[in-house]
């Protein structure tokens, strides 16, 4: 896959963030070894990957698909264990992007109203993307200023807390259409 291409870009970017905090552990973990003078940890993010592999795996029997990536960052002028004249840093990320459809968001615009996210009150249908890089396919009625109605496998429906971690996932959010006389 090309690096310089459209996914290949949007898969680097995505994937530079898990490299960065894998390295971070890593010469962490190796930090007495480090040279006077290596850079530290903004730094060290500041320096661009190399990705030396982008592949996609599997099949595409779903919306998303997985793709595994080879990475590595070259330090000149730092001497490892090796006397090379640089240190090197090699890691691989796997990253998941959506490749299809975003059906429930485009079935919520087709049948309710959509609203800015800041504007949800009681009665509306916000729907969540549970995870980055996969389409949006969970949904919740707002009971509450703080609370939501929803249900997930193997869990009765319940009215839960519209908590922090539930509203950074939020994709989208609709009002049902005022349906009385006249409208």
């Amino acid at each position: 896959m090309d690096a310089d291409g459209e996914v290949g870009r949007q898969l680097a970017s995505r994937a530079a963030a898990a490299f960065h905090r894998a390295e971070d552990e890593t010469l962490t973990l190796e930090a007495e070894e480090l040279p006077a003078g290596f850079p530290r940890f903004a730094d060290r993010r500041q320096r661009p990957v190399t990705w030396t592999l982008m592949v996609r795996q599997g099949l595409a029997l779903a919306a998303a698909k997985t793709y595994y990536l080879e990475g590595q960052k070259d330090y000149q002028g730092f001497r490892g264990r090796t006397d090379i004249g640089q240190i090197r840093t090699t890691g691989h990320v796997w990253v998941r992007m959506a490749g299809g459809r975003e059906t429930m968001l485009e079935a919520a615009s087709r049948h309710l109203e959509p609203i800015k996210i800041s504007a949800i009150d009681v009665g509306d249908v916000i729907v969540f993307r549970l995870r980055s890089g996969v389409v949006a396919k969970h949904s919740a009625i707002v009971s509450g200023p703080s609370t939501m109605i929803h249900a997930m496998e193997g869990a009765p429906v319940s009215e839960v807390a519209l908590s922090h971690w539930w509203r950074r996932r939020i994709a989208g959010a609709f009002r049902f259409p005022d349906l009385s006389e006249g409208n």
